[in-house]
């Protein structure tokens, strides 16, 4: 399977030819070719210092309230909180990453019915993570 580096300022991806990426808004959304699998990244910068668990549970916050809880893991080589839900008859699972000042969310989600379908296709995508702390710092004309 070939694949296609995606990159942002603050962030790089490995996308299968079989994936697309749009931008929409401030999310990149990457979904699969047949409509069944659909990733959305968001990137926070911290104005000041670094990003830190008690970002992970502001911006959480919903989902905790609901009831689910967060486990420790990793995405790619960053360490991760995952929540893992049922939502509207969707499997969501949503990663929150701290590097540095970014705080990213990575949030999956695919039709209840196809459940696990795709997770060997999300946790190669996810494993080519590479983020760009270091870009924060620079001087941005944009």
């Amino acid at each position: 399977m070939s694949v296609e580096l995606y990159e942002t300022k603050w962030w790089s991806l490995d996308i299968p030819e079989e994936w697309d990426v749009e931008l929409e808004d401030d999310v990149t959304v990457i979904s699969d070719e047949d409509g069944v699998s659909e990733i959305g990244i968001s990137t926070l910068i911290k104005a000041d210092g670094e990003t830190d668990d008690d970002d992970v549970e502001a911006f959480s916050a919903d989902l905790i309230e609901r009831g689910i809880s967060g486990v420790d893991g990793d995405c790619g080589e960053y360490p991760a909180t995952c929540f893992e839900y049922l939502d509207d008859g969707f499997a969501c699972r949503d990663w929150f990453i701290c590097c540095g000042p970014i705080l990213m969310l990575i949030s999956y989600a695919c039709d209840e019915s196809n459940k696990g379908m795709d997770d060997a296709a999300i946790s190669e995508i996810l494993a080519s993570l590479r983020l760009y702390p270091e870009a924060v710092s620079e001087s941005d004309d944009d």
